[in-house]
């Protein structure tokens, strides 16, 4: 059993794909609900967390690390996260991302997206700290840049969106024990520390307060997916395992990415499938 779960967390970087260093615009990604707001971390002047996203494009390529995104506001990209504020009194305070100055920017191709706001917001409003809550899938475009010789257009919006809307419900459906999954993996990856050599015991510590918060929640998918992911972090703490990726956290994001590429897999059969 050992052996088969350290094969099978080795294996998990076939699923990071790599990306050419083209002109052309990257695909537009959807952004993935979470069930719970994530924390903000931050330091020097940002305030940071991953999010879980999918390529509506397939026929695009997938972007770099740093590749600046902005929300579609287009038709049903209306809405999108907020920045939910802690404030001293105990209430919470409630910014859309454009009044929180949000930035956007693809973390391991098409599969992870940073979202990261300026430090001195959260100071502004008095807050004691601010965490970024998905309540529905949101979408993404990369910014616009000079040179680019294939730029996405407002007609090319307009009909991924609506093939979206299309296969969207079908598409949950066909995934959701996965995405549970991956809200819960995120979950983890967002809470562990971020330190290149952290200790042990706090990883592990980290690991333990997500998932005892899972298992203490209602019934439901996350709760289910909680009790897989327990494996998950046990596998990515084996010693063989840590000699390829250094920290639980690493691995994990391994692991998320691994979902993601059978969840986009699963989108793409889906929109085959209405077409």
């Amino acid at each position: 059993m050992a052996r088969r779960r350290v094969a099978f967390a080795l294996a998990l970087t076939a699923g990071v794909l790599a990306a050419p260093a083209v002109s052309a615009a990257p695909q537009i990604l959807a952004l993935m609900p979470t069930e719970s707001a994530r924390p903000l971390e931050c330091e020097g002047e940002a305030c940071r967390a991953e999010f879980s996203a999918i390529c509506l494009q397939e026929e695009r390529r997938v972007p770099n690390a740093g590749t600046a995104y902005e929300l579609l506001r287009e038709g049903k990209a209306a809405g999108g996260p907020v920045l939910v504020l802690a404030m001293a009194d105990g209430k919470t305070k409630r910014l859309d991302m454009a009044e929180a100055q949000a930035r956007f920017a693809s973390l391991r191709g098409q599969f992870a997206m940073a979202i990261e706001v300026p430090r001195a917001v959260l100071a502004a409003h008095g807050a004691l700290s601010g965490a970024v809550a998905v309540e529905k899938t949101a979408f993404l475009s990369p910014v616009p840049m000079a040179g680019d010789d294939s730029p996405i257009t407002l007609g090319e919006v307009r009909a991924v969106l609506g093939r979206h809307v299309t296969v969207a419900s079908a598409f949950e459906r066909d995934v959701a024990a996965g995405l549970a999954t991956t809200r819960v993996v995120n979950a983890l990856v967002n809470a562990l520390p971020k330190a290149k050599r952290p200790k042990r015991e706090d990883e592990l510590a980290a690991a333990a307060a997500i998932l005892a918060r899972y298992a203490a929640g209602p019934d439901g998918p996350e709760k289910r997916a909680a009790e897989h992911a327990a494996g998950s972090v046990h596998t990515c703490d084996m010693q063989d395992v840590r000699r390829v990726y250094k920290t639980i956290r690493t691995c994990l994001q391994v692991y998320h990415d691994n979902v993601m590429t059978g969840i986009n897999t699963a989108y793409w059969k889906r929109v085959g499938k209405s077409g």
